[in-house]
């Protein structure tokens, strides 16, 4: 899951297409490098769920991209039988 956010400077349209523009940029990325990336999932979350609210320097930082890996059940048994590593290496 990909989710790209931005702060509150921008009019709440404004926001939204950033991070839309900016998570799609992103998804299509990791569609060309990875083949097959069809359980990609981008969110634009626009000014929503800012981490900084007070400071005006410190607000950039919720500009910013979130990656949550979800895994699959493959993923898991690996981990399980402690193979992940061999796996990724290979």
């Amino acid at each position: 899951i990909l989710l790209a956010h931005h702060d509150n400077s921008l009019s709440s349209d404004d926001a939204d297409f950033i991070t839309n523009e900016r998570v799609l940029t992103l998804a299509e990325w990791f569609m060309e490098k990875c083949g097959n990336a069809k359980n990609i999932i981008p969110y634009s979350m626009g000014a929503e769920y800012p981490i900084y609210m007070d400071s005006f320097i410190e607000k950039e930082k919720n500009r910013r991209l979130e990656i949550f890996i979800i895994p699959g059940q493959t993923m898991i048994d690996l981990a399980k039988d402690n193979k992940l590593c061999n796996f990724v290496e290979n």
